[in-house]
């Protein structure tokens, strides 16, 4: 088993999207390499039973020169975050579209953060039942 990139401990006080970014004293993620990252929730550390887990798999693809030039030709995050759906890259979406959200959240960036989600079948409500049944 490969070592670890990456292992945090968090303390987090209200329900929400936290972003986490690899240190820079880190490596970078290799092309066309799988990389698998697991999320643990310690609802109770005396019953791991009750603990809350998501794992996937991220592989990071080249970018072609197109896909390059189309997002230098945008400085629009929301913009960014669909040239990227529409390539089927999906964490530089969500990541791109939850930028856009918190920057303009009185723009059409909070429906399509939200349209992404559900996409993979989350939603607000969901995520909030999820959350309830986790506490």
């Amino acid at each position: 088993m490969s070592e670890p990139l990456l292992e945090n401990k968090l303390t987090v006080k209200r329900p929400g999207i936290i972003q986490i970014n690899l240190p820079s004293d880190r490596p970078t993620l290799e092309v066309n390499k799988e990389y698998y990252w697991t999320v643990a929730i310690l609802c109770n550390e005396k019953r791991p039973s009750e603990n809350a887990y998501a794992r996937a798999v991220i592989k990071r693809i080249p970018l072609t020169t197109e896909l390059r030039q189309k997002l230098n030709a945008t400085s629009n995050p929301l913009t960014k975050a669909q040239i990227f759906a529409q390539s089927g890259i999906w964490y530089d979406a969500i990541t791109t579209s939850y930028q856009a959200y918190t920057e303009a959240p009185n723009s059409n960036a909070p429906a399509y953060f939200w349209q992404l989600l559900q996409q993979i079948g989350l939603n607000k409500s969901r995520l909030m039942e999820k959350f309830a049944n986790h506490r």
